[in-house]
């Protein structure tokens, strides 16, 4: 195996995950009970590889669904501007909240099929690997979208209000040269997404190409996703 903690007492290779060796049941480090948010948040940031093993070691993957409920708002607005920058845009007649329920869905679907497929190969290739962990990585790569959330999308609304949903006329009408400076603002807190999930893979696997392969595999098959997702159109 390539995640591998060797066992101080009897030198038995344990997967990174372990708590005791599967051998001697001596203990391989410290008992992590649940992710501390802001603390592993701040790691995220400082030493991703120290982070991502923060959250494979908590035995509670605590705050995964917040983080989901919260990215998705950010996602469905990156799903409209995918589509309107693109001229794919469908008319339907349902809500603001029918929106995010369809995008939820669609995320959370993509989220467990993803997870399962990777735990899948991880094992194929003889890495010892947890289904809850693979799913927290994905879950907390996307912690710089909640950022964006409080951040962009604010000054966003405040920008263009009510026309930042609108294609009559679009923001890229309205302000090109603001709307286009945040669209390459929002490609950027998509990249360093994908740079947290290489990485929280990498600390799972060792394995670099693998891990920057399904990251942009993942971001890839999400991109296209939010691309054939429809609105409602103001």
């Amino acid at each position: 195996m390539n995640n591998t903690a060797k066992c101080k007492n009897c030198g038995h290779e344990n997967a990174l995950f372990r708590l005791n060796c599967t051998e001697c049941n001596n203990y391989l480090r410290a008992r992590v009970w649940n992710i501390d948010l802001w603390h592993d948040i701040r790691l995220l940031i400082e030493s991703p590889t120290k982070g991502f093993q923060d959250i494979i070691w908590s035995e509670h993957k605590n705050f995964v669904v917040f983080i989901i409920i919260i990215s998705t708002i950010k996602l469905m607005v990156d799903s409209f501007f995918l589509n309107m920058i693109t001229e794919n845009i469908v008319f339907l007649q349902h809500s603001f909240f029918m929106d995010y329920l369809l995008v939820l869905t669609e995320f959370v679907i993509f989220l467990v099929l993803f997870t399962f497929v990777v735990w899948y190969i991880n094992k194929l290739i003889s890495i010892e690997t947890r289904i809850r962990d693979v799913f927290a990585i994905i879950t907390y790569s996307f912690i710089p979208s909640i950022f964006a959330l409080v951040s962009l999308f604010l000054v966003e609304i405040i920008l263009f209000g009510s026309f930042l949903f609108s294609v009559n006329p679009s923001p890229l009408i309205i302000k090109p040269m603001l709307a286009y400076t945040l669209l390459v603002l929002e490609i950027l807190v998509i990249l360093w997404s994908a740079f947290l999930l290489a990485f929280g893979f990498y600390t799972q696997t060792k394995l670099k190409l693998y891990s920057i392969v399904l990251s942009v595999i993942f971001f890839s098959l999400l991109l296209l996703i939010l691309y054939k997702t429809p609105f409602a159109i103001l």
